[in-house]
């Protein structure tokens, strides 16, 4: 797969199928598009092509949601996701005010056909751009018409009788609800980061704990509670359980995300894991003492083991 950050620094300009979006999460939604998009080209010798953003671009529009807009992929995660399923050209565009500014017309002449040579754009069923979200269906087709390109629109994945979205899988982690964001996306949600130094009191309990430092990454974070989780290390994938949150049982109210990784008895500090989020299986609670909180933590681990 090639990849190319800036409209500048395209060489190569092979007749091309494009979609165009964030595509943040790459969720059966966004697979129904990209699969449509694979196939066009395929029965059409076209080069499969994604046209993204790097910054999103709800950031640029409002400069106070910088800090909120949290992401279901990192930017190498969605590569690597893109990679997998077979896209051939991925364009990478810094969402600036000049590109919000465009309108959907002059998008499409600039960049979709004088840079990529876009023969046939695929967009989703509700997917609008340009200024003013001027660019949808409706107008994209009279536009099509008018300059000579293709148009598809794929309708909507659905699931639950929800369409798949970002935004509802986002709603879904903010709830704690794994499962059924996992739906959503086709397999399970995932944090990376690296394991870091905590306080030992996991140890003193028989339940020692790999704390987890996900460092910058704007990743949502799911909701505080004690989740069932698999547990990527060193290329093996392990059950285990996981508590987000501020543990109230103890004085320490710093807000952590500590696993507890079955059966392993390694010392992996500065080691790189990946969490995979599987069940919500309770909020997080005070215990009248330790003993009450082993108690509940034998409960949470023969649970978590049956997922």
């Amino acid at each position: 797969m090639e990849i190319i950050e800036g409209i500048n620094n395209i060489s190569d300009k092979s007749a091309s199928v494009v979609t165009i979006g964030t595509f943040d999460g790459i969720h059966l939604g966004h697979l129904k598009i990209l699969e449509q998009v694979l196939k066009i080209g395929k029965d059409s010798g076209l080069q499969s092509t994604l046209v993204t953003f790097k910054t999103h671009p709800k950031v640029v529009l409002n400069s106070q949601l910088d800090n909120s807009v949290k992401l279901l992929a990192s930017y190498d995660e969605k590569f690597e996701l893109l990679e997998k399923l077979g896209i051939e050209k991925v364009l990478v565009i810094d969402f600036t005010k000049e590109i919000a500014n465009l309108s959907h017309q002059q998008f499409v002449e600039r960049i979709l056909i004088d840079k990529l040579d876009m023969q046939h754009l695929v967009i989703g069923h509700d997917h609008a751009f340009g200024k003013n979200r001027s660019g949808n269906f409706e107008s994209l087709t009279e536009l099509s018409k008018e300059i000579n390109f293709q148009l598809s629109r794929v309708e909507p994945h659905f699931v639950e009788d929800k369409p798949a979205s970002s935004s509802v899988v986002r709603n879904y982690l903010g709830l704690g609800k794994v499962r059924v964001a996992s739906l959503y996306l086709g397999r399970h949600y995932t944090l990376t980061g690296k394991v870091v130094h905590g306080d030992g009191r996991g140890k003193k309990m028989s339940f020692p704990t790999a704390n987890l430092d996900i460092g910058e990454c704007r990743k949502i974070v799911p909701m505080n509670g004690v989740y069932a989780i698999d547990v990527l290390l060193k290329g093996k994938r392990l059950k285990g359980m996981m508590n987000i949150g501020f543990r109230p049982t103890f004085e320490n109210r710093g807000h952590t995300m500590e696993a507890h990784i079955f059966g392993l008895n390694e010392d992996i500090y500065n080691e790189t894991i990946t969490v995979y989020f599987k069940k919500r299986l309770r909020k997080e609670k005070k215990f009248s003492s330790v003993e009450e909180l082993i108690k509940q933590l034998n409960l949470d681990k023969e649970q978590s083991l049956l997922l």
